[in-house]
C-alpha cells in the first residue's frame, strides 16, 4: 500500500486481495467454505505505518489492537459483501480506484445493515 495514501477500507481490502501472502485468505472469505483467519500482523503489513497510527489514535487503542480488531472483523465483512463487489476486488484488470470505490461502497452498505445504523453514520465512522 502506498505510504502517502489515506486509509480507506476499500484500499485495505484491495491490498489484502492482491498481496500474495493474503490473497488465498481473501478468496476463502468470498467462497462457500470456511473463512481462513488472518492475523493482525498480516493486516498491519497492508496499512502504511502512519495510517495505522492515525487509526489507533482515533480509536483510542494501540496499533496492535486496531490490527487485531480489523483481522477479526474483515473476514465476515468480506463474506457478507455482494458477489459483484468481491468479483471486482479480485479482478486486477480493473483500475485500482474503481476496485477500491466498489468495495468501499459495498462495505458501507453491509456495515450499515449489520449495525442497523444509517449509512451516514457508518460513513462518519469510516472517515
Amino acid at each position: 500500500m502506498s505510504e502517502t495514501a489515506n486509509f480507506t477500507l476499500g484500499a485495505l481490502l484491495i491490498a489484502l486481495a492482491d498481496a500474495p501472502e493474503t490473497a488465498g485468505k481473501f478468496a476463502s472469505w468470498t467462497g462457500e467454505g470456511a473463512n481462513e483467519p488472518i492475523s493482525g500482523e498480516e493486516i498491519s503489513a497492508q496499512i502504511a505505518p502512519e495510517e495505522l497510527s492515525a487509526l489507533a489514535e482515533q480509536a483510542g487503542l494501540s496499533e496492535a489492537e486496531v490490527a487485531d480488531k480489523l483481522a477479526e472483523e474483515i473476514p465476515p465483512l468480506v463474506d457478507a459483501l455482494p458477489v459483484k463487489a468481491t468479483e471486482v476486488a479480485i479482478a486486477p484488470a480493473q483500475p485500482v480506484l474503481a476496485r477500491q470505490q466498489t468495495l468501499q461502497q459495498a462495505s458501507i452498505s453491509v456495515l450499515a445493515q449489520a449495525s442497523q445504523l444509517p449509512r451516514s453514520a457508518v460513513l462518519t465512522l469510516l472517515q
